[in-house]
């Protein structure tokens, strides 16, 4: 039994999933771009470059992963207050019919 209580909610838990979902694809293509841009960056384009470009990848890729699950935790953890919420009235309003 779904009800339309608190709309808004449900609006701000939405952009907090879709904000996760961007925000991961942003990382994954920032990440693989990080090794190549970091040649153009330093002139000389030797083996520590390369490999300075793909530890700072490996480090966006984590932090930025980590940032979109949150913000996809956060989007999921707003709808489950939403349903422990209409799970818990429902629950009320059958003990009270079972009363009386």
């Amino acid at each position: 039994m779904k009800t339309n209580r608190y709309p808004v909610l449900r609006v701000i838990a939405l952009i907090y999933k879709v904000l996760a979902v961007i925000l991961a694809v942003l990382t994954v293509l920032g990440a693989c771009s990080v090794p190549f841009m970091g040649r153009s960056l330093f002139r000389g384009a030797g083996l520590e470059d390369v490999v300075g470009g793909l530890i700072t990848g490996l480090v966006l890729l984590i932090y930025g992963g980590m940032i979109a699950l949150f913000l996809y935790a956060t989007g999921e953890a707003i709808t489950l207050l939403m349903d422990i919420e209409a799970n818990t009235r429902i629950t009320a309003e059958l003990l009270e019919r079972s009363r009386g």
